[in-house]
């Protein structure tokens, strides 16, 4: 499963792992929220009335499993930017439907911290968007990704004086703020395995460029092959 970012270049993403699904043998799912219908993807929703974009992908998911007989279904999630947003939300909602999380570039992230009020975490986690399993969550395989050269302050960046307290200023600072407080939090719930980071030489914020790299594709080919098929 792989989710575009704000550009929606739901085209490239397939062009860019269609041969990596059929090395490992997998479906490939690369949805696209349109604008006008799900214009607040990334955090799955950000009104009660709208479209719920975590929804669609669950009803795609089922509908896929009913349509081949399948007792059950995971996916391999991966997501790039806004689109790594929406798929680290969506496996702290749906962690029993992900058997991988693969999240690069990330603007920022949602913690899986009950002291940090939603939507830097999990206090006050609204409740029409039902309830996360950060357990479950923080039981999976998770790999973040994030070009060494992913430091500016664009305008696509949610900037904010508390989130770059919290999280830092740039989607490297951000990356590791994930994937440290991920560590810590299995650590205190004794969690023997740990979320890993990597952090690519020579990229900066592309999706195009870190799929023709070299780098970002390989990794997390090797990140599923090591977590199971």
């Amino acid at each position: 499963m792989a989710v575009h970012g704000i550009s929606r270049n739901d085209r490239s993403q397939f062009a860019a792992f269609r041969a990596l699904a059929d090395r490992l043998g997998v479906s490939l799912f690369v949805p696209r929220f349109d604008g006008e219908r799900f214009p607040a993807y990334q955090r799955l929703a950000a009104k009660p009335e709208q479209v719920r974009a975590d929804r669609a992908l669950s009803m795609l998911l089922y509908r896929w499993q009913t349509l081949r007989r399948l007792p059950s279904l995971k996916a391999h999630m991966f997501g790039y930017s806004g689109g790594a947003q929406f798929a680290h939300r969506y496996a702290l909602l749906y962690p029993d439907r992900v058997a991988t999380l693969s999240v690069c570039s990330a603007g920022w992230y949602t913690l899986p911290q009950d002291d940090i009020r939603y939507p830097y975490g999990l206090k006050g986690w609204p409740q029409w968007l039902g309830s996360p399993d950060s357990e479950a969550f923080l039981k999976l395989p998770i790999l973040g990704l994030v070009g060494e050269g992913d430091s500016q302050r664009d305008a696509a960046l949610r900037k904010s004086e508390k989130l770059d307290r919290i999280q830092g200023k740039t989607r490297v600072d951000r990356a590791r703020h994930w994937v440290d407080q991920i560590n810590r939090r299995r650590s205190v719930l004794g969690i023997s395995s740990h979320a890993l980071l990597q952090v690519m030489p020579g990229l900066s914020h592309d999706f195009e460029a870190s799929a023709d790299s070299g780098l970002m594709l390989p990794l997390i080919e090797q990140f599923i092959q090591s977590n199971g098929r």
